[in-house]
């Protein structure tokens, strides 16, 4: 700290009061250098908090609830007559340990190899936004969407390729897709796409189809262990189920918002289930009747293997 030898030039009577100066500079320098430091701590927590916001609009709720919480603690410590900076230490201290709980959760709602959010996230979120897009009488859609022998992928050039194809498939997904869809990964080299506000399931259907062409005609370049660039190219099958639909078939508006999201989901996978029963790459809607062709599809290759063993002996 730089200090300005001229002042301590004063008569000898006076010592004690330069000395006084003297120590009352330095305190209020260490009080400005503590100051300092506080409000870098704050500057770098609000970074902190902002960037979970920029990550993920679900985390704005989260965020909201953060700054409540805190301003509750701050009013308790007041009362309490913790005031100055002691408080703010206590403030931030109770703000990290909420902090470290939603990035918990961040990182559990995450899958760690795609940066889409999983299927904690989708059984945890999507009961929520069914709901907000019930009360506002917006229709919505999910797309199932499932990658086509994705197993060869993963037999013929081995795990670490098949693992950057499922990246490199994640991202043209999503920027097939509007800022409002989210994208989840369910499960293995399954998706789930959810569309709000989608006016019908023509408007979902028109997204899926979208969504399939964009990746039959991408061409995915991916390296290999040995170092080798492989192209590889991939499709797709969709299946498509909306809210507009539900409420034609089973009236949707009574249901329970969890059963709702649970039928959603059932019908989107029998939708891509007959998507590759009819040959793949191409997008399906649910209507009532799949599960009858499901079941027929069975007991057709069932009594095909009957007859064979019949005709065999």
């Amino acid at each position: 700290m730089e200090r300005n030898f001229e002042n301590d030039i004063v008569p000898k009577g006076n010592e004690a009061v330069k000395n006084d100066k003297d120590k009352e500079s330095v305190s209020v320098a260490e009080s400005a250098i503590v100051a300092d430091d506080i409000n870098e701590k704050k500057i770098s927590k609000r970074e902190e908090v902002d960037k979970l916001k920029a990550d993920s609009k679900r985390y704005e709720d989260l965020v909201y609830d953060l700054a409540l919480i805190e301003d509750g603690y701050r009013k308790e410590l007041k009362s309490d007559g913790i005031s100055g900076e002691r408080l703010e230490y206590l403030a931030d201290k109770i703000s990290d340990e909420v902090l470290e709980r939603i990035k918990a959760k961040e990182a559990k709602w995450v899958d760690e190899m795609t940066g889409l959010r999983n299927k904690n996230a989708y059984k945890e979120e999507l009961p929520q936004m069914l709901e907000m897009e019930r009360r506002m009488g917006e229709d919505c859609s999910i797309l199932m969407i499932d990658f086509d022998h994705f197993k060869r992928v993963n037999d013929i050039y081995g795990h670490l390729v098949g693992d950057e194809v499922l990246k490199k498939m994640a991202n043209l997904i999503k920027s097939s897709l509007r800022a409002s869809d989210i994208v989840y990964r369910y499960g293995g080299e399954e998706f789930v796409a959810f569309l709000p506000n989608t006016k019908s399931i023509v408007a979902a259907q028109d997204v899926a189809e979208k969504v399939r062409a964009t990746i039959e005609s991408h061409v995915l370049e991916v390296m290999q262990e040995n170092g080798e660039n492989i192209k590889l190219k991939n499709t797709i099958s969709i299946g498509v189920v909306g809210t507009d639909q539900l409420d034609e078939l089973n009236g949707n508006e009574n249901k329970n918002i969890q059963k709702l999201l649970e039928e959603m989901t059932n019908f989107a996978d029998k939708a891509v289930y007959l998507s590759k029963k009819e040959g793949r790459n191409r997008v399906t809607l649910y209507e009532d009747g799949i599960d009858k062709n499901k079941e027929d599809s069975i007991i057709s290759k069932l009594s095909s293997k009957f007859k064979a063993l019949f005709y065999k002996n």
